[in-house]
């Protein structure tokens, strides 16, 4: 088989082998489980020859629209915080390996779509084994002849759990960020190199938080999808890009850092192009490389009035009103959990209180068989390691489900969960 450039520049052989090199690196973070006994879990779950397949499959698309699966852009781009996610999903599918129709589970994940939505249904799945709830059940069947995400007991009640990852997103944000990325790649196209990319952003009181975590996840998504998406034609140099957010300097540091002609006062993003050896491609996906030369770009803010808050809660609400009726099961007199993953959820934009209480009333209070909404995102613990932080929205007080979410908060608090 032909090696691809990108395999070329980092000497990656065997994109399997290449990955345990790597994860190597990275077995500080999740001690529970060595990289060898990860990947030997996810081959055998998702079974080898469909692994080989998805990381040996060609690059169709772009670094923004990726035509890889999720989890073969994971392994091909072993970075700190892909092997992370590898290792996580490699200690929940050994410690979940015994829960009823986690093949079902599987079976979904191995759809690009739904790979994330199904991720947080594993993760919630893990926390509620190590709850210990009793008669832990993955996609049980429910009143209306569909199926819920989980199903458990806890003391003596039964509970149904729907988790799903909506896409809540200002569409002004989603169009700017999209032409910001484009202009980016465009110059990539034009020299005709393989990239390498790295993206740094900073906060800033002039840049909104929504603003820098939309524009924050999209380059997540770039960097870990970044593959041959160009052809190399010099055989000894590539370029590594940096992006960051440069609202907040002043005149004087806009022009220590960036050309005299490009102090426009509505810049608000820059991107500073490297020039790198190619021997030395390994070292900068590490974060260690040098550069031999290095050039500055700019983009420009767009005027558009962005969506508010409340509008971005309220388009959310109706998303979750759809899964209640996922949450119905009266054979079992079920109490409903819907658990939401949504960087909404963040302390900053928790100060604006009544777009959240009138979900809380059109979601929770409103359905008697819904016990709770569980808003999350994910976090980084203080060691790195994977947890959730968000906020419960609950409709009563009742002790069962009191003490149920009070013990999966702590379990987060806690930490670390692997």
């Amino acid at each position: 088989m032909t090696k691809s450039p990108h395999d070329q520049m980092l000497g990656r052989d065997n994109p399997l082998d290449f990955w345990m090199q790597e994860a190597s690196l990275h077995t500080t973070v999740i001690k529970s489980i060595s990289p060898a006994e990860a990947l030997a879990i996810i081959r055998s779950a998702f079974s080898t020859s469909w692994i080989d397949k998805i990381v040996s499959a060609p690059e169709k698309g772009t670094a923004i629209q990726s035509s890889r699966h999720p989890l073969a852009s994971l392994i091909l781009l072993p970075g700190k915080k892909q092997t992370k996610r590898v290792l996580e999903l490699g200690a929940y599918l050994r410690d979940l390996y015994n829960v009823p129709n986690l093949d079902q589970v599987i079976r979904q994940m191995k759809s690009a779509e739904d790979f994330e939505n199904t991720w947080v249904q594993l993760a919630y799945g893990y926390r509620f084994l190590k709850l210990g709830v009793k008669d832990l059940k993955f996609e049980p069947d429910i009143d209306d002849g569909r199926k819920a995400d989980l199903v458990f007991n806890f003391e003596s009640q039964a509970y149904l759990v729907e988790c799903f990852m909506p896409e809540v997103k200002d569409s002004w944000q989603v169009e700017f960020t999209t032409r910001t990325q484009k202009q980016i790649f465009d110059f990539v196209t034009d020299i005709k190199k393989i990239v390498c990319i790295k993206a740094a952003l900073r906060e800033a009181p002039a840049f909104s938080h929504d603003e820098r975590k939309l524009f924050e996840r999209a380059w997540k998504k770039v960097i870990q999808q970044v593959t041959d998406f160009t052809p190399m034609v010099d055989e000894t140099d590539f370029y590594k890009i940096q992006a960051q957010e440069i609202s907040h300097l002043n005149q004087i540091q806009r022009e220590q850092l960036f050309n005299k002609m490009f102090n426009e006062e509505n810049c608000r993003y820059a991107c500073k192009q490297a020039l790198m050896d190619k021997s030395d491609a390994l070292n900068t996906m590490r974060g260690k490389g040098k550069q031999t030369e290095c050039r500055d770009l700019l983009f420009f803010h767009s005027e558009k009035a962005e969506e508010t808050m409340a509008d971005l809660v309220t388009r959310l609400a109706k998303k979750m009103e759809k899964k209640v009726d996922q949450l119905r099961m009266k054979e079992a007199n079920a109490k409903g959990l819907l658990i939401v993953a949504t960087s909404l959820i963040h302390p900053n934009n928790l100060s604006e209180k009544a777009p959240f209480d009138r979900m809380h009333g059109k979601v929770v209070r409103a359905h008697s068989h819904v016990e709770a909404a569980i808003l999350v995102h994910p976090a980084d613990g203080p060691a790195g390691d994977p947890r959730y932080s968000g906020t419960i929205f609950q409709t009563t007080e009742t002790p069962k489900a009191g003490e149920l979410l009070n013990r999966l908060e702590a379990l987060e608090i806690k930490g670390p969960l692997l």
